[in-house]
């Protein structure tokens, strides 16, 4: 099982904080010297300490600071701006002001001026994006340790450079990504993976919010069972063929009996077309008197016997085709079955008053909604997996395992269309329970073997992933 921990802002920072002691600890710098310092060197200090001990005079030039030779320790750079009679008032040279007493500051390299100005240079530099801000001096290389910017940006500019000053440790870790997910401030950290370890492994994370994510590539779903590499083959290939895409995204379709154009607006599969009254599958339009529930399934690509050249494109049209449209239909699907909750969810209230159910158990529905959402979510990335499976009893064993949880998915999506009365809610919430179960236990059957084959290297792709 995959080992990770999820990290919010303060305990990233608790790290970086730790990071930079162990470098006080070793090399006897000041804190603030040794922060700039991690940083420059992306927090490798093991690479640090190596240069420092090395070479200290080089290392501490990269930050605008020199190395003593005769005292052996570090001495902070000289200001290159030396007055032999002071004036009896400061000149600040940036605004040519006389700031009042107190209201100026010079960091470590003697350079001074007003905090107006400082504060004004610092705001504009961490809106910037920098978190690593040299002195205001003409010509000056001294980096501005972390106390020095905090004395005089404003509150606003410090939260924003402590923020960069994460984004850029983690984006400097190979062990920690941030979660995508929009207003989540969470990392988190897994050791456990390497890039060899991708083509074997599908590293789906959660952050402390519940968030799925992808550690391996970075993508703000789980897309297990496909690995990396093929899911973003997938999504690049769909992009490019936009025309296609474009069809594949319309959401009606005619009866394939009287011709009339059907908006779906449910997540069944099973269409009831309004002007003919017959019933057929979205996915593969067979009709439903013979396809059913039980006794067909449309989940596998039937390879056609013509062997004629003229149609190889054609049929390699059509056999994307068949596994891009059960993709995005799922996907759509998913979609669909939370809106059918959000409309129902009123009525589900109105039940739990008239049937005396509790509120806990009045979330039968809810549950069963996040269950086929992640199974659907599952279903299609099998669908971008299949299509690069070479045709084999590997891929035949896949696919029926696939067809099982499509199959007990479409019956749960059935019961969440069915007319919630006062009189069926009991029977309905246990019937709805038991099939959540079900197909959770699905839904496992299908990550579970499919990452065993990754791991065993049962599954042959029709693409070379080197």
């Amino acid at each position: 099982e995959l080992e990770y921990e999820s990290l919010n802002p303060e305990r990233i920072l608790q790290i970086i904080e730790g990071d930079a002691q162990k470098v006080v600890n070793i090399s006897g710098l000041e804190l603030g010297i040794c922060q700039i310092l991690c940083r420059v060197n992306r927090w490798n200090t093991e690479h640090l300490l190596d240069k420092y001990m090395d070479s200290p005079g080089s290392t501490l030039a990269t930050i605008g600071d020199r190395w003593s030779a005769s005292q052996d320790c570090y001495a902070p750079p000289p200001s290159k701006r030396v007055r032999r009679n002071q004036p009896a008032e400061f000149v600040c040279d940036i605004c040519c002001m006389t700031p009042d007493e107190g209201e100026t500051f010079k960091p470590r390299c003697g350079h001074e001026f007003c905090k107006d100005c400082w504060g004004y240079y610092l705001d504009t530099k961490v809106t910037a994006g920098e978190c690593l801000i040299k002195c205001m001096g003409e010509a000056c290389k001294v980096v501005l340790v972390d106390s020095d910017v905090k004395a005089n940006c404003s509150e606003k500019s410090w939260r924003l450079y402590q923020k960069l000053i994460s984004q850029m440790f983690v984006k400097s870790n190979s062990h920690l990504r941030f979660c995508p997910f929009p207003e989540c401030d969470q990392a988190v950290s897994c050791r456990d993976i390497s890039e060899s370890s991708l083509n074997t492994l599908v590293p789906t994370v959660y952050c402390v919010n519940e968030h799925p994510f992808c550690f391996g590539c970075g993508m703000d779903c789980d897309h297990r069972p496909v690995i990396c590499k093929i899911a973003a083959i997938w999504l690049r290939s769909a992009k490019e063929d936009s025309g296609t895409s474009q069809w594949l995204k319309a959401n009606t379709r005619p009866c394939p009996k009287c011709k009339q154009m059907i908006e779906k607006n449910g997540g069944c599969n099973r269409i009831m077309c309004q002007n003919c009254k017959h019933q057929f599958c979205w996915v593969c339009k067979a009709d439903w008197s013979s396809h059913g529930y039980n006794n067909s399934t449309c989940n596998a690509f039937k390879e056609s016997d013509k062997a004629d050249h003229e149609l190889e494109a054609g049929s390699k049209l059509e056999r994307w085709l068949h596994y891009f449209d059960r993709y995005n239909n799922h996907e759509l699907s998913a979609r669909l079955d939370e809106q059918l909750y959000e409309r129902t969810e009123e009525k589900i209230v109105e039940v739990q008053k008239a049937s005396g159910l509790s509120w806990i158990q009045a979330q039968f529905m809810k549950n069963a909604v996040v269950e086929l959402t992640q199974c659907r979510t599952t279903l299609k990335w099998t669908y971008s997996m299949a299509f690069y499976m070479k045709a084999g009893n590997s891929k035949e064993m896949f696919e029926d395992i696939q067809a099982d949880l499509e199959k007990s998915v479409e019956d749960l999506s059935q019961m969440l269309e069915i007319e919630i009365e006062d009189i069926n809610v009991a029977e309905l919430r246990q019937k709805m329970i038991d099939k959540t179960v079900y197909v959770r236990k699905r839904r496992d059957i299908v990550l579970e073997d499919t990452a065993k084959g990754l791991q065993d290297g049962r599954w042959e792709w029709m693409i070379a992933l080197d």
